[in-house]
C-alpha cells in the first residue's frame, strides 16, 4: 500500500512537471510492486498447494457439502416476507429482515411471574443434588481442567468475534493456561465475564434446499474460544451427576445415553400395543424454536429446584448478562441485537441446560394422573425425549390428547415452550378419534407412519424394513450415480463411502432390530464396487479393500459386518450393569430368567424363544446365528451363568448357586482374573461369600479346570472377550470394537499379495514383517496423497504389461525394451535390467545422505522393511520419504522407454521437502521438521542440488 501511494504521488508529479528523471523512479517503484505481488502470489500458491498436499485424496468439507447437495455458496439471494408474501432481493433489506426476525425471536414475551413458576415447580417431584455436587460445580477451575479442554479443541473451526482460532490456543497453551486460570476463576468467583463473551456472531444455515423465510434458517452462534473453554469445563462438571437428576426418558446430551435407546423402546411399545390390541396413540411433538425460546427466569428457578445453590446458579446467570449478537448475512454483519432468552446453539453448556430446562415438562406429564400411558408389566411408559424431540405414548387417546395439549400449553406459559401443531405427528392404533377431537387439533389422523429421530415408524414391526431401507437404498443408488461423474480417485471414492454412506445406514442398523435380506448386502457391495472403480474392471479385490489399513487394505466399510455388530450391541448392553436405558426393562427377564443368562445357552434359549417379544426374539436369534457362523460355541461357556449351566451338575442340585446371583456371581468369567481362576479369598472378599461356600468354590474350580480351561482359546475371540470385559466394568465403543472383531474372524488378509511378491522376487517375508511394512506405508509423509501412492505400489495397483496381456489378449513387451515380455510388478519396479542401475545409484546416494551403510535388498529399499537395527530410529522418517520418491520416479516414467534418473528422484525429494517444511510451519513444528531433514539438507547443499523454500 505504501509503494502504491508513493507511485501515485510521483505519477502526479510527472504529469504536472514532465520531469524525465521521475520516469526512472516510476519504473523502479513499479518493478518493486511487481516483485512484491509475484512473491505474494507464489506464497499463496504454495500454501494452496500445501493444503492439497496434506489433505490429498480425502473427502474434505468442501467435498462433503457437494455430496450432501449443499451449495458451497451460502449467499442468501432472496427472502419471503411471511406477512406480505413479497420476495425481498435487496441485500440491505434481507439483512434488516433477518435482524428484525431474530430481535423478535430473542425478545422475552409476557409470561408467568416468578411466584407462579415457583408454585408450578414445587408441585413436581424433581430430585435435588447435594453439597458434594454443588461443591464440584463451584470449586476453583484447575489448570488440568483447562489443559484437557484445550487439548479437545477442534481445529479448522470458525473463531468468534475476537478472531482467535482454536489453533492459537493449542499452540500457545503453555503461556495461555495460567492466564485463563486466573480469568476463569475470577468469573466463577465474582460473576463477571469479559466483555467479549457477551457478543456472538450468529451465522445462519439453511435447513433445506429451498429456504425462503428467516425461520427456514438455523442460527449457530460463533462464540470466542475462551468462552467455549470455560463452558466446556462447567459442562463436564455437570456430567458427573446429570444422569442422576434427569430421568432415563431423556436420552439427549446425557452421557451414556443414545437416540437409539428411545427408538428401541418405542418399537417395544408398538409391538406390545399390537399384541394386546390396545387403543393407543404415539404423538411426536414439535416445538417452535425450542432452544431459542428458553425463558431464563424459568431456567434459573428450575436449577434451584434441582438443588443448585445460589453460587452454582449465579455461574449460569453470569453467562446471560445482557448478551448481544450480530447476524452474519452474505458476509456482512448487522447491528447488534440484545438477547433476552434462548440457549445459544454453539455453546457447550446449552445442551445440558436445555435437558434441565425441559425435564419439568417430562415430570409433569409423568405424574399427571389423567394421562394414561402404556403399561407393560410393572412399568408405565408415557414420554420419551431426545433433547427437544418429544414422543408421548398414550392409551385412550380420545381422553388423553386434550389433557396432553393443555399440559403443554401450561408448561409453555411458564417456560416459553410453544408447541407447533402443524408439524406434530400422530400414529393411532386400534382407534379412531371422534370428529370434534380431529377438528380441534390439526393433526394427520389418518397417517400410517411417522418420522421419529431419523427413522420411520409404522403400526407393525414387520413393515419397518420397507418403510426405511427401501428409501435409503434408493438414496444410496442415486447418490452414487451422481458422484460417479466427479473426478475422484479410488482413495477419495472410498472416503465418500465412509463419510456419507456408512453413517446414515449405520444409524438405521443401530436403531432398527429388524432383518435385512442377505441379497441386499450383495447388491450394496456391487453398486459400491462399481462406484469405486468408476465402472471399470476392479484392480483390487473388494474384500481386500475392506481390510484395515494396517493390514494392507483401505478400511472400506463392510456393511454386513457393521449390521451384525449393531444388532448384537444390545446383547453386550444386557451384560453391562452400568448401562441404563428404558428398553432394558422390556428385555430384563425371559420366563423368569435374567436375559444375560440366556446368551451362553443356545438350546435353552431356542426352546423358549417363540414366547419372547418380537424385538428381543430377533436380537437373540441374531446372536446365536453369529455364534454358529463364527463357531463361538466353546467360548460361550465363559459367559454361561454358573447357576444355569446344565453341564455343571451341582448347580441343579444346590440352589445356593442361584442365590449367589444377587451377590454378583453370574457368568463363569466373573470368577476369572487374567486368564486364571481366582482364589477363594479373592472371590469371598469381592462377592461377600461365607467360609461355608468354600466347597462350592472347589466344585466350580474343578469344573473350570477340567471342562473349560483347556478347551477355550480366549485370545482368539474378541467378541467373547468384549462381553467378558463388560462383565468386569470395562468400557468400549461397542460397535467399532465388535466390528473389528468380526472382521478378524473373517480372516481376510493380503497374504496373497505377499506370496506374489515373494514368488517373483525370490525373497521371504514373515507375517510380522509384512504387517510392519504396511504400517510403514501409512506413516510416509504428512500427505495422504503420498500414503495412498505407497499403498498402491505395494498392493500391485498399477497396470503392467502382464495385466495388459489379459485385457488385450496379446503378448506385451516391457516398454523399456529390455527384451522381456508379459512382465509383472516386480520386473517393472525392481528386476528390469534398465531399472537396476537406478536403484544402485539411489542406494549409493541414500548411504551418503544417512552417512552409514544399509542393505541394498528390495525388502528394505522397495518394501521399506526397517525391522531390526538396520536404520536408526531418527532416520526412519527421512528414509521412508527417500524410498517413496524412488518409486514415484519410476511411475512418472510409466510406459516410457527411458528409466528414471537420479535427477528425477532428487527433484521429487525436494518437492516433498518443500511441502513437508511448509506443513510443519503451519503446525508450528518447523524446528522438528528441520531436524528430521538435516541430513538431506546437508547432502543437497554439498552436492549443489539446491533447495527450494
Amino acid at each position: 500500500m505504501i509503494c502504491q501511494a508513493r507511485l501515485l504521488k510521483i505519477e502526479k508529479q510527472h504529469k504536472t512537471t514532465q520531469d524525465p528523471s521521475l520516469l526512472s523512479k516510476i519504473k523502479e517503484i513499479r518493478d518493486n510492486i511487481d516483485r512484491l505481488l509475484t512473491t505474494e502470489i507464489e506464497k499463496k500458491t504454495r500454501f494452496l498447494k500445501q493444503s492439497y498436499y496434506e489433505v490429498g485424496p480425502r473427502a474434505t468439507k468442501l467435498l462433503a457439502k457437494r455430496l450432501k447437495r449443499q451449495q458451497a455458496d451460502r449467499t442468501i439471494h432472496k427472502i419471503r416476507d411471511i406477512n406480505t408474501n413479497q420476495v425481498i432481493n435487496e441485500p440491505k433489506e434481507i439483512e434488516t429482515k433477518f435482524m428484525n426476525y431474530y430481535r423478535d425471536l430473542y425478545s422475552q414475551p409476557l409470561s408467568a411471574d416468578t411466584d407462579q413458576i415457583k408454585v408450578f415447580l414445587k408441585d413436581l417431584d424433581l430430585p435435588a443434588i447435594g453439597k458434594n455436587q454443588n461443591d464440584l460445580l463451584t470449586s476453583p477451575i484447575t489448570r488440568e481442567e483447562i489443559q484437557k479442554a484445550v487439548s479437545k479443541l477442534k481445529t479448522g473451526k470458525s473463531p468468534g468475534s475476537d478472531g482467535l482460532p482454536s489453533e492459537w490456543y493449542r499452540t500457545l497453551s503453555e503461556q495461555l493456561i495460567p492466564l485463563l486460570e486466573l480469568s476463569f476463576n475470577y468469573t466463577l468467583e465474582y460473576g463477571e465475564i469479559p466483555p467479549s463473551w457477551k457478543e456472538a456472531i450468529i451465522t445462519v444455515i439453511p435447513k433445506k434446499n429451498n429456504s425462503e423465510t428467516c425461520s427456514d434458517y438455523r442460527p449457530i452462534s460463533l462464540l470466542n474460544i475462551d468462552y467455549k473453554l470455560y463452558t466446556s469445563i462447567i459442562s463436564k462438571r455437570y456430567e458427573h451427576f446429570l444422569s442422576d437428576i434427569i430421568e432415563e426418558d431423556q436420552t439427549g446430551f446425557i452421557k451414556g445415553r443414545q437416540a437409539q435407546d428411545n427408538i428401541r423402546r418405542t418399537l417395544h411399545i408398538i409391538d406390545h400395543i399390537q399384541n394386546k390390541n390396545i387403543s393407543a396413540a404415539l404423538i411426536s411433538l414439535d416445538a417452535e424454536k425450542a432452544f431459542d425460546s428458553v425463558n431464563w427466569t424459568f431456567l434459573y428457578l428450575v436449577l434451584k429446584q434441582f438443588g443448585l445453590n445460589d453460587k452454582a446458579v449465579e455461574c449460569i446467570k453470569t453467562l446471560y448478562q445482557r448478551p448481544t449478537a450480530r447476524i452474519r448475512i452474505n458476509g456482512s454483519l448487522t447491528e447488534s441485537i440484545t438477547l433476552e432468552r434462548s440457549t445459544r446453539q454453539g455453546c457447550c453448556l446449552s445442551p445440558i441446560l436445555f435437558a434441565i430446562f425441559i425435564e419439568p415438562l417430562a415430570q409433569a406429564i409423568r405424574q399427571n394422573k389423567d394421562l394414561k400411558g402404556i403399561k407393560v408389566g410393572r412399568n408405565v411408559h408415557t414420554i420419551g425425549l431426545f433433547a427437544d424431540d418429544v414422543i408421548c405414548y398414550l392409551e385412550d387417546p380420545d381422553t388423553c390428547i386434550p389433557i396432553l395439549i393443555n399440559q403443554l400449553e401450561e408448561f409453555g406459559f411458564y417456560s416459553g415452550y410453544k408447541l407447533n401443531l402443524t408439524k406434530t405427528q400422530i400414529l393411532t392404533f386400534n382407534c379412531h378419534p371422534p370428529k370434534h377431537i380431529q377438528s380441534k387439533y390439526n393433526l394427520n389422523w389418518n397417517a400410517t407412519k411417522m418420522k421419529y429421530l431419523g427413522v420411520t415408524l409404522t403400526r407393525r414391526i414387520d413393515e419397518i424394513y420397507e418403510a426405511n431401507y427401501i428409501k435409503v437404498d434408493k438414496e444410496i443408488r442415486n447418490d452414487l450415480d451422481r458422484w460417479t461423474v466427479l473426478p475422484l480417485d479410488i482413495g477419495l471414492r472410498i472416503e465418500t463411502i465412509k463419510m456419507n454412506i456408512l453413517p446414515r445406514i449405520l444409524y438405521l442398523f443401530q436403531a432398527l432390530p429388524i432383518e435385512i435380506p442377505e441379497k441386499q448386502f450383495r447388491i450394496w457391495d456391487k453398486i459400491i464396487s462399481r462406484y469405486i472403480w468408476n465402472g471399470h474392471r476392479p484392480r483390487i479385490k473388494f474384500k481386500t479393500l475392506q481390510i484395515g489399513k494396517d493390514g494392507g487394505g483401505m478400511a472400506l466399510p463392510n456393511l454386513q459386518e457393521y449390521y451384525h455388530a449393531a444388532q448384537i450391541r444390545p446383547v453386550i448392553c444386557w451384560c453391562d450393569e452400568d448401562y441404563v436405558a428404558k428398553w432394558k426393562n422390556f428385555e430384563q427377564f425371559v420366563h423368569g430368567r435374567e436375559i444375560q443368562s440366556l446368551i451362553g445357552d443356545r438350546e435353552e434359549t431356542l426352546s423358549m424363544i417363540e414366547h419372547v417379544d418380537t424385538v428381543t426374539r430377533f436380537t437373540l436369534k441374531m446372536w446365536f446365528n453369529l455364534v454358529q457362523k463364527y463357531r463361538l460355541e466353546k467360548e460361550l461357556r465363559l459367559i454361561q451363568w454358573i447357576a444355569y449351566d446344565r453341564c455343571f451338575i451341582p448347580s441343579s442340585l444346590d440352589q445356593t448357586f442361584k442365590q449367589w446371583i444377587t451377590s454378583g456371581v453370574t457368568a463363569m468369567c466373573t470368577l476369572i482374573k487374567n486368564g486364571n481362576f481366582m482364589n477363594f479369598q479373592e472371590i469371598k472378599q469381592k462377592y461377600n461369600l461365607n467360609n461355608r461356600d468354600h466347597f462350592r468354590y472347589l466344585q466350580i474350580r474343578d469344573y473350570f479346570d477340567k471342562e473349560i480351561r483347556h478347551n477355550v482359546d480366549l485370545d482368539n475371540n474378541g467378541i467373547i472377550r468384549t462381553i467378558i470385559g463388560v462383565y468386569n466394568s470395562k468400557k468400549y465403543r461397542i460397535i467399532s470394537t465388535v466390528y473389528h472383531n468380526l472382521m478378524e474372524r473373517r480372516g481376510n488378509t493380503t497374504s496373497y499379495v505377499k506370496l506374489k511378491w515373494e514368488g517373483e522376487l525370490g525373497v521371504n517375508i514373515s507375517e510380522d514383517e509384512w504387517l510392519q511394512i504396511w504400517r510403514t506405508q501409512q506413516s510416509t509423509t504428512s500427505s495422504r496423497a503420498w500414503r495412498l501412492f505407497c499403498w498402491k505400489s505395494l498392493i500391485r495397483f498399477f497396470i503392467t504389461p502382464k495385466i495388459q496381456n489379459k485385457y488385450l489378449l496379446a503378448s506385451q513387451p516391457c516398454w523399456r525394451k529390455c527384451g522381456a515380455t508379459n512382465v509383472d510388478h516386480s520386473h517393472v519396479f525392481w528386476l528390469c535390467p534398465k531399472i537396476i542401475k537406478f536403484w544402485e545409484d539411489a542406494h549409493l546416494n541414500i548411504v551418503r545422505i544417512l552417512d552409514y551403510d544399509i542393505s541394498k535388498s528390495c525388502v528394505l529399499l522397495y518394501f521399506g522393511n526397517m525391522t531390526g537395527n538396520v536404520v536408526l530410529k531418527e532416520d526412519r522418517y527421512l528414509l521412508k520419504i527417500l524410498l517413496a520418491a524412488c518409486k514415484k520416479a519410476i511411475t512418472r516414467k510409466w510406459y516410457k522407454p527411458d528409466p528414471p534418473t537420479q535427477d528425477d528422484w532428487l527433484k521429487i525429494v525436494n518437492e516433498i521437502y518443500v511441502m513437508e517444511l511448509l506443513t510443519h510451519k503451519i503446525r508450528t513444528q518447523e524446528e522438528q521438521c528441520r531436524e528430521k531433514w538435516e541430513k538431506w539438507t546437508v547432502y543437497a547443499s554439498t552436492t549443489g542440488q539446491g533447495l527450494s523454500h
